[in-house]
């Protein structure tokens, strides 16, 4: 209860009374494909300035 000068204003609730869903964790496990290394790149054919 929000009051004013001790006059009740706003009766404050919760909207939801369940707890929110659970993160669905791995659901897009298999949607994508790595091609090549993404640990060790070499960008030094990209850059200007490393010529």
């Amino acid at each position: 209860m929000v009051t004013r000068r001790g006059k009740p204003l706003a009766k404050i609730e919760s909207v939801c009374e369940d707890d929110p869903p659970p993160r669905k964790f791995g659901t897009m496990k298999g949607s994508m494909k790595i091609i090549g290394d993404i640990v060790g790149t070499d960008f030094s054919d990209d850059w200007e300035m490393l010529k």
